[in-house]
């Protein structure tokens, strides 16, 4: 290994911790698979809560796992745990469930639209606090494609995505090292932004 910090670990570290991931990564997909669609949209609010509390939880000092200036992982023992991927799941149950709930209030911006714009914007100032943009872009995708399956006024789906795109860009353009990383990937072989 490259990194003195990995003189001492098993040739086989790496892997059997990778496989242990996919392992519990398969338990979870066989649980999930058997659970009704009428049983996770019970579970919805309850799921987005725990998350909610986890992302609360993760941006606590010494309980949080702070690595390279973001505090995104909640220590677990054998692996560390990232409650903003328990998010993208718990956002996509939630949204789904909202615009079941919401169905005839949904084509109206004020009734159906606005109160999730809310709730999702609290989630969207904690991955932030992280922070942990690539999180919340998901998340905002995710959104944006659940409601407009669930019937979204067309007019206001494209106020939202056009706010939501100028929003990212904003967020790029207001802080260097976030435009540095985009610019990288843009141009991999520019040192300067690789290394910034």
């Amino acid at each position: 290994p490259d990194s003195p910090k990995f003189e001492n670990y098993s040739r086989y570290h790496f892997i059997m911790r990778h496989g242990f991931s996919i392992f519990v990564g398969f338990v979870v997909a066989y649980f999930g698979f058997r659970i009704s669609s009428e049983n996770w949209q019970k579970l919805a609010p309850v799921l987005f809560l725990v998350a909610m509390f986890l992302l609360l939880l993760v941006l606590i000092p010494h309980i949080g796992l702070r690595v390279n200036g973001a505090r995104r992982w909640l220590p677990m023992g054998l692996m560390n745990f990232q409650p903003s991927e328990m998010m993208k799941l718990a956002a996509c149950v939630y949204v789904a469930d909202y615009c079941v709930r919401k169905n005839q209030d949904i084509r109206v911006f004020s009734k159906g639209v606005l109160p999730m714009i809310f709730v999702l914007g609290l989630v969207s100032l904690l991955l932030l606090l992280e922070p942990d943009m690539g999180a919340l872009m998901v998340v905002a995708v995710i959104t944006m494609g659940v409601i407009f399956l669930g019937g979204v006024n067309f007019k206001v789906f494209i106020a939202l995505f056009a706010s939501m795109v100028a929003a990212f860009l904003a967020l790029v353009v207001l802080t260097p090292w976030r435009a540095k990383r985009i610019f990288a990937y843009l141009n991999p072989w520019d040192e300067e932004n690789a290394l910034g």
